[in-house]
């Protein structure tokens, strides 16, 4: 039977639907308009142009030449067209519309359709026309400009389109979501006869009582046996005979029956979104610590330094992540507390960016403060995060959605995907200095949320620990996948998104896309895994092969990108919370193939080389693969050989 989907999962898909359209829309009427408005700026320019030309001719038939007569016109527009490129003819006519003179630019390719052109009178003390200038500009390709510019609103809208798909989720997971699975949480103690303990929930809304009805119910439930409790025990202190004190207790006993009640007062729960919490705080600090480091190392390099960072940016900013985090385990704040702390350092680094202090303290100190500065933030947020979503018991309960790795999930969605693109857009609308001071935000907006989320028994104010889970860091061939993973992601890395060419949108849409996939529809079996990753380095070797072929080139990279993303988000997800150090022990690896592609590009590899490098990798994994499962005498393809591996 085929799943259908839920009605809050219709309208988040048709509200996406509904923006992809519009941005269609959009696109299409901003080509329009872009190519009207280039083409009256192109003719107004042939017009000032023309009548520049006869006011000139003017001047020389004023003081009483014949125009037929006049000396040096045709070496007079030859150095006019040679003056102005964009000028495909001169032409002088009479005013029987004779040609007398004409120069024409030699790579002059003209379409009448497109060229702008002008005619300018030439009057002389504005008495009748005696001639007339035609002035014609060469085609500027007008279509491919505004499908350019058009291009631009596209990825826009994609990006505001996936975050406004985000925000309404954790909207209806901190609202119906929630209430639905308090209620259901309510609806089943109670049936199960459970009066010790009531759920709470923060959002309290008029039209949706259940959980405070079902609360109240609970409570008068227990406040009546409360009440049955003190009034047996008085009268089994007045009662002098020992018969009458059994009866009476065994109707204290007949009362309670199987249910459960609580002897020191009735425990409430608070039932709150912790995983729809922690998507949405670490894709918002993640998003302004990212999307700064792209668009600090965004710029042409030129210096020695300046190349190195620009090489080394994505290695460099998840290694000091993983530092990051390494050192804020240590101090065991409160994640609130680190999280805050985090939008605080994050929002400081961007002003001081965007007022130039950084300049004056140092050369080049904003280049290497964002990915290492940046980087450790980003990851003591995630940390912080993903602490909230892991923790158990206690009076609190994590509701719906049920997804172990929400924070490493949006981290990694922000890091390959969101951060880049909105990088780009805020660069090509407000610049550098305007841009980093756009891009903090997103921190500001999660410094909001948290003084709301700091509620005396919230999710945010457990303490900081080691997780329980078995952290050991084993060669695995999933590991070995990981690395191969870093290595391809390098050339995903060098084709710079921040060019906003046809091809670099959609290889990262299609990366994003696969990430998102990956974590929703994972691959279970290790070896499948493999194979999958082995494929799209075989492709990206290709798509190399045929760089010059852009149409193949481009069409195979979206292919591979596609693929790549959704391995990598296979690796992510996991299937509890138990698991989630094996996602990060993956991101590290992703981390360490990523440093030794840079390695190898050091060494003047080609950029074939890296698929080559990753099928090294991947081929030593299948072979530690079949090796575990011939050692445990286990099929390659079952169970226990997917979780040997």
């Amino acid at each position: 039977m085929t799943r259908q989907l839920s009605a809050s999962q219709r309208l988040g898909w048709m509200g996406l639907l509904l923006l992809l359209l519009t941005s269609l829309a959009l696109s299409g009427v901003t080509y329009r308009l872009l190519h009207q408005l280039r083409m009256d700026s192109e003719t107004a320019r042939a017009q000032l142009l023309a009548q520049s030309v006869a006011q000139r001719v003017e001047h020389a038939l004023a003081v009483g030449v014949p125009l037929e007569q006049l000396q040096g016109m045709q070496a007079f527009l030859e150095h006019r067209l040679k003056t102005h490129a964009d000028i495909a003819s001169i032409t002088l006519l009479n005013a029987d519309g004779k040609v007398l003179w004409q120069a024409r630019a030699d790579m002059a390719h003209n379409d009448a359709s497109n060229a702008a052109q002008a005619n300018a009178p030439v009057a002389v003390h504005s008495r009748q026309p005696l001639a007339s200038v035609r002035l014609e500009l060469q085609s500027s390709d007008l279509q491919s400009f505004a499908a350019s510019t058009a291009l631009l609103l596209i990825p826009v809208i994609i990006l505001l389109s996936a975050l406004a798909f985000l925000a309404a989720r954790f909207s209806e997971a901190q609202g119906p979501l929630l209430r639905n699975f308090a209620a259901r949480l309510g609806t089943r103690a109670i049936r199960n006869g459970r009066f010790d303990s009531s759920f709470v929930i923060a959002q309290r809304r008029e039209y949706d009582l259940r959980v405070q009805n079902l609360g109240h119910a609970t409570r008068h439930v227990h406040e009546t046996l409360v009440r049955v409790r003190r009034l047996i025990a008085s009268l089994r202190v007045t009662e002098p005979q020992s018969s009458r004190r059994d009866r009476l207790d065994q109707l204290l006993h007949e009362a309670e029956g199987r249910d459960r009640f609580a002897d020191n007062g009735l425990r409430q729960i608070r039932v709150v979104a912790a995983q729809a919490l922690a998507i949405w705080a670490c894709l918002l600090v993640s998003l302004s610590s990212m999307a700064m480091t792209v668009l600090a190392t965004s710029d042409a390099a030129t210096t020695p330094l300046q190349i190195w960072v620009q090489a080394w940016r994505l290695p460099l900013f998840v290694a000091c992540a993983v530092v990051g985090a390494l050192l804020i385990s240590r101090t065991r704040l409160r994640p609130h507390v680190s999280l805050m702390a985090c939008c605080i350092a994050l929002c400081g680094l961007g002003m001081a960016w965007s007022m130039g202090w950084l300049e004056r303290l140092a050369v080049n100190a904003d280049l290497l403060a964002m990915p290492l500065l940046g980087g450790a933030i980003a990851g003591a947020a995630l940390l912080a995060c993903m602490q909230v979503q892991m923790q158990r018991g206690g009076s609190t309960i994590a509701a719906a959605p049920h997804w172990p790795v929400a924070a490493i999930g949006a981290w990694s969605i922000a890091l390959l995907w969101m951060a880049p693109a909105l990088a780009a857009v805020t660069q090509s609308a407000l610049g550098e200095r305007l841009g980093a001071a756009a891009l903090m935000l997103p921190a500001l907006c999660c410094m909001v949320h948290l003084l709301q989320w700091n509620a005396p028994r919230s999710a945010w104010r457990m303490a900081l620990g080691a997780s329980s889970a078995q952290t050991a860091f084993r060669i695995s061939p999933v590991l070995l996948a990981a690395a191969a993973t870093g290595v391809l992601a390098m050339l995903l890395d060098s084709l710079d998104s921040l060019t906003w060419g046809t091809a670099s949108i959609a290889i990262n849409s299609m990366l994003g896309i696969g990430v998102m996939a990956g974590l929703y529809r994972p691959i279970l079996r290790s070896r499948q895994l493999l194979v999958t990753l082995l494929l799209c380095a075989l492709l990206w070797m290709l798509s190399q092969l045929l760089e010059d072929s852009a149409l193949l080139h481009s069409g195979i990279a979206c292919v591979a990108a596609l693929a790549q993303g959704w391995v990598l988000g296979c690796m992510l997800k996991s299937n509890g919370p138990r698991h989630e150090p094996k996602a990060l022990q993956h991101l590290i690896a992703v981390t360490l193939g990523a440093w030794v592609a840079m390695w190898l590009l050091q060494l003047s590899l080609p950029p074939i080389g890296l698929p080559l490098a990753a099928c090294a990798l991947l081929g030593a994994g299948l072979w530690k693969l079949s090796h575990q499962a011939a050692g445990l005498n286990t099929a390659p393809d079952s169970p226990g050989a997917s979780d040997a591996a």
